[in-house]
């Protein structure tokens, strides 16, 4: 069923007392009264709004208007938006537009109103686009009994109702809808005086359709598919004024009202005047344009002649035009307007007409072969004459003797072969249209007789010339047009007598030069002189006065602004120059005051720099499609406006560079990167245009000739190479060792950006050292050169001062050893390449100072270890490569990855002889299972053994057949955690297989290798044989758990040595001849040990040069400091172990001062330390601060001796300053220590040795 609208219905009268104070959301209120009584209010609505009349000042609005931005959701809605109009008792206007249902299918009805008292005061309704089928009810704004004007358009009516309640309806439009008939008209007597019935489907009128509005002044059918009228069907119209038909199917019309003053048949299918035309008497308008006469005699409006103003007769067949008796005659004494055009006349007689009052007459588009006075006779009043588009050949010396008035005259489109002499009699002409002929030359002082003539087209005619003698007497030319013309030279002084000349068309010509022609012209604004054959040109040979010039398409390879100074109040500001063959733009090439310039489709190769500085208020500059390989931003400096303010800002500019073939290189590095555009610069400097189209710029680099993108390319993509490059301001560039002065190295490749911020060395295999490298190198690629000394070594500070090189690369160089601090204070190395090397060992300390390496290869090496002080120097490393080496051993630091203490991201660690054993005391099998999303790599690890090497360390790998040879077992990582596991180590902890398992891993087929049948056959019994084994291991490995530390500890008392004696201390040997076998002996607190271990003990133990550390608690005392011992003894040991020790590491954190302190041994040790003169080789670490109020004695140790802040930063560099290197000490008398030691001792303690080492 359709939805229904309901636009006006019934509801109770709302009582507003008080008008309102606001107007609806929505809306706009308007106070049309200065009582406050009549608002008109204005709403814009995207939906339906239902509480409109909540809000609405219903009591005082007289006028309602709302349109819909977009249809509404339903009709339902629709009614409900109108329910409440019945309330607006004082509204006169009503307006209501594009307010439909979105359901093009639903038909919208316009139903009964409300009671006659609703809207008692409407005077206007008017309804558009309210739907594609609209139906409307019997009683229409049946309250509204003083409504005079209806309007319902657009909204697809196909009936209309009676609408006799209407009584004083005056105006009904109904146009564009789809009425059929006019039936519903006589249903009653209406008082109607205009009737729209246009753009509907009424295809016949009838008497009975338009018999009861007899007082109908205006009737309006056009646009309908009316194809008869009644002979009665206006008879009773008699007052009818106005009868517009036009756009309809009539052949005929049979009788016409006798009041008729305007009548439109136009574009219909008449094929001669109708009868009915003869009898209008008052008949003023006339137009029977587009129909198909062929014949037109004026004795037909004989009645109507002395009132007749407008004629249109265009677009018909005629031929043949006048008067039916040759001998008779006839004035149209108020006839302005004749239009004749496009017919077929080629020769007609006005002979006995008269037009007095002629003021244009339009004879264009005909077949004429000449324009003789018979054309033009009786009109002597002729203001505007069209003969252009016919075949004129000629015109009569005479032909406008008696149209002296003429002003505007156009014979454009004829055939004319030189400027007819008779238009020189036209003193009065203004404006004359003599293009698209055949004219050949103008005769001298033509125009001299036409003071008035102010616009002169000669355009598309074959002038070959301008003589100076044409134009000497033009003083009110404004505009003159010689475009498309043959035009290859003009005189000097051509243009002198046209003083008043401002717009000049020259376009399609083969004027070569314009030799100061213009160069008079002083109110020159506009000239056109595109597609000609000028070669150069100088602004300064042009008017002063000049604001726009078009060059455009011509042959200029050169443009200069030399004489500016000649014309110092140049008011040019636009300027095409495009599509010519300019080379080069200079600051001398264009004029300060442009404010756009189009120079597209040059050959232009550079642009000088501030080539458009001076032009301070440039809105454009277009140089798309030249021939730029290179351009600096400098060249595109504009000056800065001195006088801009909030009120005249700073002008946006805008440059357009597309199209040209463009080199990556440094000079166009600056299109990359959209900076300082549009902005001004610092005082004293300029501003940058904006770049329009940086998406669609292209550049090649090298011998690549594919494009690339400029926008969004890296940087790299734009350098220079160089040889020798000195910075800006640098004072030594004649030194090669200055730092701001760039030298590239013999037979390197050097390339830098314009800012500097890549400066690119390559030295690929190549002979250079580094020292030869620039300072400011960004990227160094040393790649198979010979870099390191003596045995490839990379010795110490080997790319010292290079602070701003990013990326290092020396791979496949023969390096096999790297010296400490070899890439020292290498702040900003971000990326070190050091794989194909031959690197066997790296410690960490090599990269002192480099902190910000995020990228590191070592791959194909042959590491075996490499050291925790590594990870601690690359606190930002993120990709780290480590295949291809010789690691059994997972590197303890890097079982923290994965873990919130390091940021590495992905390291690779295939092809190396990775260690695997049962349980889980190596690293690689607890890590590997948790992080494999850290290694890309993980699926190609293997475990690997060697048979033929000692049993040292060996693993249950040994317990299986060699894969390779005789000698190397090889098992895939995965393949041994997952099912060698579950084999041979059922018994041991099953923390790494259970990881496996619990993963979503999918292991690998097991890759053992067998060689020969013989193996293959002997794999059962080597199981039995290996589980057999393997129990017997197990035995063995828990036997070693228990024993590790009570080895340690009788390992220690063999360090220590002898018994030792309880009472006074002394020992077998004198305490300055005990061998020193410890570097270090670390004493912490009971609850730390397990932190100071793990953090400190570790790592010198682990990182070169693998320091021999003793333990209070892990190799002294692992139960604690014992109770059952006298003070005096245990003292004996901890002063025993301090003296055969290098350095004395105590730990001084709050526990140790509440516990450990409070020890007797532990203070009488520290007071041996104290007394001892000899012994100051202590060093305090402090993990935080100590509470306050701390022990004298332990405050005089703190002062004494070195404290280490543990948050330092450089808490490792200066603890490993604290503590030397270890030296493997012959237990020999100190006398005979050998040369080497002591200069070790010396790097310690200085050149002078204690006297307790001599």
């Amino acid at each position: 069923m359709r939805l229904l609208v309901a636009l006006f219905c019934l509801t109770t009268l709302c009582d507003v007392s008080t008008p309102p104070s606001s107007c609806p959301a929505g809306c706009h209120c308007l106070n049309e009264s200065d009582e406050g009584q009549r608002w008109k209010v204005t709403c814009n609505w995207d939906e339906a709004r239902f509480d409109l009349f909540s809000a609405l000042p219903v009591n005082v609005t007289s006028s309602l208007t709302i349109h819909c931005s977009r249809p509404l959701a339903s009709g339902l809605q629709v009614e409900r938006m109108f329910k409440s109009f019945g309330q607006l008792r004082l509204l006169r206007h009503l307006a209501i537009s594009n307010c439909q249902p979105a359901n093009n299918s639903a038909r919208a009805v316009l139903l009964v109103g409300a009671p006659a008292r609703s809207l008692p005061s409407l005077r206007s309704a008017q309804l558009e686009r309210l739907g594609d089928s609209t139906q409307i009810g019997d009683k229409l704004l049946d309250g509204s009994s003083a409504l005079d004007k209806l309007t319902i358009t657009s909204s697809g009516l196909d009936a209309m109702p009676s609408l006799c309640h209407l009584t004083e309806l005056k105006l009904l439009n109904l146009s564009s809808n789809r009425l059929r008939n006019l039936q519903w008209l006589s249903m009653c007597e209406r008082n109607l005086v205009v009737l729209d019935v246009s753009r509907n489907r009424l295809a016949h009128l009838s008497r009975h359709q338009l018999s009861t509005v007899r007082n109908l002044r205006v009737l309006i059918a056009e646009h309908n598919s009316l194809q008869t009228i009644a002979a009665d069907a206006l008879d009773h119209v008699d007052s009818l004024h106005e009868l517009l038909l036009g756009a309809n199917q009539l052949v005929s019309v049979a009788k016409l009202p006798s009041k008729l003053v305007r009548l439109d048949l136009g574009a219909n299918w008449l094929s001669s005047v109708p009868s009915a035309i003869e009898a209008m008497e008052h008949g003023e308008y006339l137009n029977l344009s587009h129909n198909r006469l062929e014949t037109f005699h004026f004795d037909c409006l004989r009645r109507c002649a002395s009132k007749l103003r407008t004629l249109d007769l265009s677009a018909n067949r005629l031929a043949l035009i006048g008067l039916a008796s040759l001998t008779g005659e006839m004035t149209l004494r108020s006839m302005d307007t004749l239009s004749m055009a496009n017919n077929r006349l080629e020769r007609f007689d006005l002979k006995g007409l008269q037009f007095p009052a002629l003021r244009e007459f339009d004879l264009s588009a005909n077949h004429l072969p000449q324009l003789g006075v018979a054309h033009l006779n009786g009109m002597p009043n002729l203001r505007i004459l069209r003969v252009d588009d016919n075949s004129i050949g000629s015109v009569e010396e005479s032909a406008f003797v008696g149209t002296s008035r003429l002003s505007e005259l156009s014979l454009a489109g004829n055939l004319l072969a030189e400027v007819p002499t008779a238009v020189a009699a036209l003193t009065n002409l203004t404006t004359l249209d003599l293009s698209n002929n055949r004219i050949a030359a103008v005769a001298k002082f033509l125009f001299n007789n036409m003071p008035a003539l102010s616009v002169l087209n000669l355009a598309n005619n074959r002038i070959v010339s301008v003589d100076r003698y044409v134009f000497t007497n033009v003083p009110a030319l404004v505009e003159l047009n010689l475009a498309d013309n043959a035009i290859a030279q003009l005189a000097i002084g051509s243009f002198e007598g046209a003083a008043s000349l401002r717009r000049l068309h020259l376009q399609g010509n083969s004027i070569g030069d314009l030799q100061g022609v213009l160069v008079n012209l002083s109110m020159l604004e506009y000239v056109n002189v595109s597609s000609n054959a000028i070669a150069y040109l100088d602004m300064g040979f042009l008017p002063s006065s000049l604001g726009r010039l078009d060059a455009s398409r011509n042959r200029l390879t050169r443009v200069t602004n030399f004489l500016h100074r000649l014309r110092p109040n140049m008011a040019l500001r636009e300027a095409d120059l495009s599509h010519n063959a300019i080379h080069q733009l200079s600051a001398d090439s264009l004029p300060a005051t442009l404010r756009t310039v189009n120079l597209s489709h040059n050959a232009i190769e550079r642009v000088h720099p501030r080539a458009f500085y001076k032009c301070a208020h440039l809105d454009s500059v277009d140089l798309r499609a030249n021939r730029l390989h290179s351009v600096d931003a400098s060249a595109f400096e504009l000056a800065p406006v001195k006088e801009a303010s909030l009120e005249s800002p700073i002008p946006s500019s805008v440059l357009y560079l597309a199209g040209n073939p463009f080199r990556c290189d440094c000079r166009i590095g600056w299109l990359n990167r959209p900076l300082m555009e549009g902005v001004r610069m610092d005082e004293g400097e300029g501003r940058m245009p904006t770049l329009i189209d940086r998406q669609q710029l292209l550049c090649t680099t090298g011998d690549d000739q594919r494009p690339i993108a400029i926008a969004g390319a890296p940087n790299e993509v734009f350098v220079c190479a160089y040889d020798r490059f000195c910075m800006v301001d640098c004072p030594c560039c004649e030194f090669n060792s200055c730092d701001c002065n760039s030298v590239c190295p013999t037979d390197c490749h050097c390339r830098h950006d314009a800012s500097l911020t890549i400066n690119q060395v390559i030295c690929s295999g190549v002979d250079a050292h580094p020292k030869s490298v620039p300072m400011l190198a960004t990227e160094i690629r040393m790649d198979g050169v010979a870099v390191g000394s003596g045995g490839r070594r990379l010795a110490r500070n080997a790319f010292l001062g290079r602070h701003r090189l990013r990326q290092l690369y020396l791979n496949a160089s023969g390096v096999s050893s790297i010296d400490e601090k070899a890439f020292n204070d290498l702040v900003a190395l971000q990326l070190l390449d050091l794989s194909g090397n031959r690197l066997e060992l790296l410690s960490g300390a090599e990269f002192y100072k480099v902190p910000n390496v995020t990228h590191l290869f070592l791959h194909n090496n042959r590491l075996t270890t490499v050291g925790d002080y590594l990870f601690a120097q690359l606190t930002n490393l993120r990709v780290l490569t480590l295949h291809g080496n010789r690691l059994g051993y997972l590197p303890p630091k890097l079982a923290f990855v994965g873990g919130s203490t390091m940021a590495v991201s992905s390291v690779t660690l295939r092809e190396n002889p990775w260690k695997c054993d049962c349980g889980d005391h190596l690293l690689l099998q607890n890590w590997l299972p948790r992080n494999r999303d850290l290694v890309p790599d993980h699926e190609l690890l293997y475990c690997q053994d060697d048979l033929s090497a000692p049993d040292n360390g060996s693993t249950v790998l040994r317990l299986l057949p060699p894969s390779k040879g005789d000698r190397l077992v090889k098992v895939n990582f995965w393949t041994f955690l997952i099912d060698l596991n579950r084999t041979f180590c059922q018994s041991l902890p099953r923390r790494a297989v259970d990881q496996a398992n619990n993963s979503d891993y999918r292991p690998l087929e097991a890759t053992i290798d067998r060689e020969g049948q013989r193996q293959h056959n002997l794999a059962p019994l080597a199981v039995v044989i290996s589980a057999g084994v393997t129990v017997a291991l197990l035995g063995a490995l828990v036997g070693y758990k228990l024993c590790i530390r009570a080895k340690r500890k009788q390992c220690y008392k063999k360090y220590v040595g002898g018994e030792l004696s309880c009472d006074n201390g002394n020992y077998s040997l004198p305490a300055s001849l005990l061998p020193l076998q410890h570097d270090i002996l670390v004493l912490c607190s009971w609850e730390e040990q397990r932190w100071a271990e793990q953090q400190l003990v570790k790592r010198l133990e682990r990182e070169l040069p693998y320091h021999s550390v003793c333990m209070l608690y892990r190799d002294l005392f692992d139960d604690g400091l014992p109770e059952g011992r006298t003070h005096q003894r245990v003292a004996d040991e901890l002063i025993a172990a301090m003296e055969r020790s290098w350095r004395v590491l105590a730990v001084l954190s709050d526990s140790f001062v509440n516990n450990e302190w409070q020890r007797p041994a532990i203070r009488i040790a520290f007071d041996h330390l104290l007394r001892d003169r000899r012994q100051r080789n202590v060093v305090l670490i402090l993990p935080g601060q100590l509470a306050p109020g701390t022990d004298p004695i332990l405050a005089h140790h703190m002062r004494t001796n070195r404290c280490l802040q543990w948050s330092d930063p450089l808490f490792w560099e200066k603890l490993r300053d604290s503590v030397p290197q270890r030296v493997d000490v012959d237990p020999t008398p100190v006398a005979a220590f050998s040369e080497s030691s002591s200069s070790n001792y010396a790097d310690v303690y200085g050149t002078i040795v204690p006297s307790h080492f001599v």
